[in-house]
C-alpha cells in the first residue's frame, strides 16, 4: 500500500536516472522510456491486483459463476 502514496514525479526521477550513463547520448531517451514502460507495466498490475481484492473484477477478468 506504501507503492500508492509515491509521486508520479518521484517515478520519473527515477527513470531519469536509469538514463544517466548515456547522459546527452542517442540512447538515453530510449532507457528513461523503456524504465517508464516497465514502471507502468508494473503499476499497472498493482493496480489490477488490487481492485480485484476489492471485488472488482473488471474488463479483463470476465466473472466466474
Amino acid at each position: 500500500m506504501k507503492r500508492l502514496r509515491i509521486p508520479i514525479g518521484v517515478i520519473g526521477l527515477g527513470c531519469k536516472l536509469a538514463g544517466i550513463e548515456a547522459r546527452g547520448g542517442s540512447m538515453e531517451p530510449m532507457l528513461v522510456s523503456g524504465c517508464l514502460a516497465d514502471q507502468t507495466k508494473k503499476r499497472t498490475e498493482e493496480l489490477k491486483d488490487l481492485t480485484e481484492g476489492l471485488g472488482n473484477r473488471g474488463p479483463w477478468k470476465p466473472r466466474k459463476e
